[in-house]
Parts: C-alpha cells; sequence; structure tokens
C-alpha cells in the first residue's frame, strides 16, 4: 500500500510540473493555425469523438466534439478575410441529443460555405451535424446514416452486491428515480419511448429540411440502420463520394474560388497536452483492483442513462 501511495504521489507532482511547463509554453505559443499566407484559403477542422456538452480533451485522456470546440474553430475561419469556406473532417458515432443539435445549428447558420469530409464512420449525431453542411463527401465505405435514437440502461444488481453497494434514493415526484440504474417499468418504459420517439421525429425533420427531401423519404432511411458511403449518395444523405481533396475542391466550388491554400485549424498547445498527452501520465494513477471495480462503478453510476443519437 505505502508503495502505491508513493506512486501516486510522485505522478501528481509530475503532471503538475508538465501543467505548469504546458501552460508557460502556451502563453508563448502562436495562434491556431498553421501555413497562413495572404489570398484564398480553405480552412480545415477536425473532429474526432463523441458528441456532448463536456466531450473535450481532460487529464484522463480521451477526447470528443463539444458546442465550444466547434464554436471556437468556426470562429477562427470567421475571423480570418482569407478564409473563403470551411472543410470539416469528421470521424463520431453521435452522442449526445441537445448538443448535437446545438452544432448543427453553428453549421447552418456560419457565414461561410461549410463542406463535410467524412471520415471511417460519421453516424446518427455525427450525420445530424453533418446534414445542415453545403456539401457532403464521404468515401466509398464510410459508414454513416444511422438516423434514430437509443436509449440504454443497465441492471447493476449483481456488481453492487459483489461490492457491497445499495442504492437508496429519496425522491419526491413519481418517476424521479426513473434514470437510475436499473429495470424499467412498462409506465417508464411508455415515458421513455414517448421521449426517443419525439426526439426521433425532430432527427427526421432536421435531415428533411437541411438535405431538400420530403419527410416520408428521410423516415423510409429512419431506421437506425447504418449505410455506406455509395448507399448515402444513393439515397440522397450525400452529396459525393472522395476524400479530402475532393472536400476541398468541393469547397472551392462552393465559394467560388480556385487555387486555394488548405489551412489547418488546430488546437492550442494547451489542449493538446490536455487530451492524447495526458494519457500516459493518467494510466500511473489508474486504481487498481477492489478500487478499480469502484471507480468503474462510480464512472457508471455517474454517466446520464438518457436517449442519444449514437450508434
Amino acid at each position: 500500500m505505502a508503495s502505491r501511495s508513493k506512486k501516486k504521489v510522485v505522478a501528481l507532482v509530475l503532471i503538475g510540473l508538465i501543467v505548469l511547463s504546458a501552460v508557460a509554453l502556451a502563453s508563448l505559443a502562436p495562434g491556431g493555425t498553421y501555413g497562413t499566407t495572404s489570398g484564398n484559403k480553405i480552412a480545415l477542422v477536425r473532429l474526432s469523438g463523441q458528441i456532448g456538452e463536456s466531450a473535450t480533451p481532460s487529464l484522463l485522456g480521451g477526447g470528443g466534439i463539444s458546442p465550444e470546440l466547434v464554436e471556437d474553430h468556426l470562429e477562427q475561419a470567421r475571423l480570418d478575410p482569407g478564409v473563403q469556406a470551411v472543410v470539416v473532417r469528421i470521424e463520431s458515432p453521435g452522442g449526445a441529443v441537445a448538443a448535437s443539435q446545438e452544432i448543427a445549428t453553428m453549421i447552418k447558420t456560419f457565414e461561410k460555405p461549410i463542406v463535410i469530409s467524412m471520415a471511417d464512420t460519421v453516424a446518427s449525431g455525427g450525420y445530424y451535424i453533418s446534414a445542415p453542411a453545403d456539401h457532403i463527401v464521404a468515401q466509398p465505405g464510410t459508414l454513416t446514416g444511422s438516423i434514430g435514437v437509443i436509449w440504454a440502461s443497465f441492471d447493476p444488481d449483481k456488481l453492487l452486491k459483489k461490492v457491497g453497494v445499495k442504492i437508496d434514493a429519496i425522491t419526491a415526484g413519481k418517476h424521479k428515480d426513473m434514470f437510475l440504474p436499473g429495470k424499467l417499468n412498462p409506465e417508464r418504459r411508455k415515458i421513455v419511448q414517448k421521449i426517443v420517439d419525439t426526439m426521433h421525429e425532430q432527427f427526421i425533420e432536421e435531415v428533411a429540411r437541411d438535405r431538400e427531401m420530403s419527410t416520408e423519404e428521410v423516415r423510409e432511411l429512419a431506421t437506425g440502420e447504418v449505410f455506406t458511403g455509395t448507399q448515402a449518395q444513393t439515397n440522397g444523405l450525400v452529396d459525393q463520394l472522395g476524400g479530402i481533396d475532393t472536400a476541398v475542391a468541393a469547397a472551392e466550388n462552393e465559394a467560388g474560388i480556385t487555387d486555394s491554400q488548405v489551412v489547418e485549424l488546430s488546437p492550442s498547445l494547451f489542449d493538446s497536452f490536455w487530451g492524447p498527452g495526458a494519457t500516459a501520465l493518467a494510466s500511473l494513477i489508474q486504481p487498481q483492483g477492489l478500487d478499480a471495480r469502484i471507480a468503474l462503478l462510480r464512472e457508471l453510476l455517474a454517466g446520464q442513462n438518457v436517449p442519444r443519437y449514437e450508434l
């Protein structure tokens, strides 16, 4: 035990020193673009991970797509007079409903043309934030679509008994505890189904509006199934097949320019450190044995069991 505690103390001290160094360097670092020159430019933004309000790089590693992150990138593109259009490269299985809707609104109302370049998987919420773009490009083998809503719960009874934990909730309101982990009774299942159906209809209506399709056309596709890029193009969910170069050419066409320079908008040094750079450090202080199981249980219980636009 003493050895483990010493290891954690050393790791925390090391993290503290690196954080201070990163802050100092970030304050001296230039802005978030590279290769900028005068003339026409196409801004390239890369978004990867689950969509959520707090889906941003953190000390514990990982990353995601949040409204704040997207807003920051688009603001960079907006303030640069040389940027004539934006290519957004997306890799995402989807995520939170409200966050997806907020990002979609940002893309829809952005003053300059936006072209989506789909990577391997851009599904559910990932497709939701893609639909409002001026043009969508996907590879033939991209997995996209999944126009649907999912709500998943779990029954932790056996795990709780194993670690000696009991859930006890005092509530006011008949259904106040309905989102605690466990099985839904028939009455509560109907309530959740109504919520899920409403969110599904919102998804269908937005895609129909953004893609200039009828709600009936989209509803036939909105079974929750994924499509390849080729199928999505045939179904009207994607405009063109190709990679980033194809997307850049489409962005030039949307902006009415030629011979542009691609300028990638990058996170700051500080943001980079708090993302992948922190993963290795976090592994030094991960709990072991029973502590690890309790930490996992805490994480599961802390998660919001709510409907999501996600695979």
